[in-house]
């Protein structure tokens, strides 16, 4: 069979473009866009528009490290600073953070981790990150986007630590002026508090 159709062929209709693949015809289409009633040709002068999902992306770390808990089984906040640009000092660790208004922060990567005190003592570790959609994040703070538990034995110095990999698919926070986010954690032992470690990586973009 050939290439293109003739429609209602008995009258001489109009001819629409096809390909002949195996005697089956498939037929052409012209890529074009518009709003409704327009139609626009895609050439390399006037190119299909598209949306950059990560427009303006920009690296952003959060840490802290040797946060010690309070009071076993008291809700603590964990401070986090927000790392500096290349030869500048980072901002003062804060307990509640505004992502920039405007700007979306995905998280990409967690790693928390908890360290048993040097006199060997067993504790339960749980930390929490908190958003608050109308303001500064608490401990008290009933939104809470993620969970993690982490334990270590009665051993001096005992390490127990967890990174969850969301690569680029992570939990993702909104800028609009409103929205606060952070951590907090609280340990469960006799005596002898653990200390704490969090970094949390991803980018905010518009």
């Amino acid at each position: 069979m050939a290439d293109n159709t003739t429609l209602n062929s008995g009258a001489g209709g109009d001819v629409i473009a096809t390909d002949d693949i195996g005697g089956i015809k498939h037929q052409r289409v012209k890529v074009e866009f518009g709003v409704d009633g327009q139609a626009s040709d895609v050439a390399n002068s006037n190119p299909l528009p598209t949306f950059d999902r990560h427009d303006g992306r920009t690296l952003v770390q959060f840490y802290a490290t040797g946060v010690a808990a309070g009071a076993t089984g008291a809700e603590t906040a964990v401070p986090l600073t927000k790392a500096g640009t290349l030869g500048a000092a980072p901002p003062a660790a804060a307990a509640s953070l505004v992502p920039p208004s405007g700007k979306r922060f995905r998280i990409t990567s967690l790693t928390f981790a908890t360290r048993g005190n040097a006199t060997a003592t067993a504790q339960v570790t749980t930390f929490n990150i908190r958003v608050n959609a109308g303001g500064v994040v608490a401990t008290t703070s009933p939104g809470i986007l993620l969970q993690v538990r982490l334990a270590t034995p009665a051993t001096a110095l005992a390490w127990d630590r967890l990174t969850i990999s969301f690569e680029d698919d992570g939990p993702e926070l909104v800028g609009d002026a409103a929205l606060q986010w952070g951590i907090t954690a609280n340990a469960v032992f006799v005596t002898n508090a653990p200390t704490w470690d969090v970094l949390i990586t991803g980018y905010e973009f518009t």
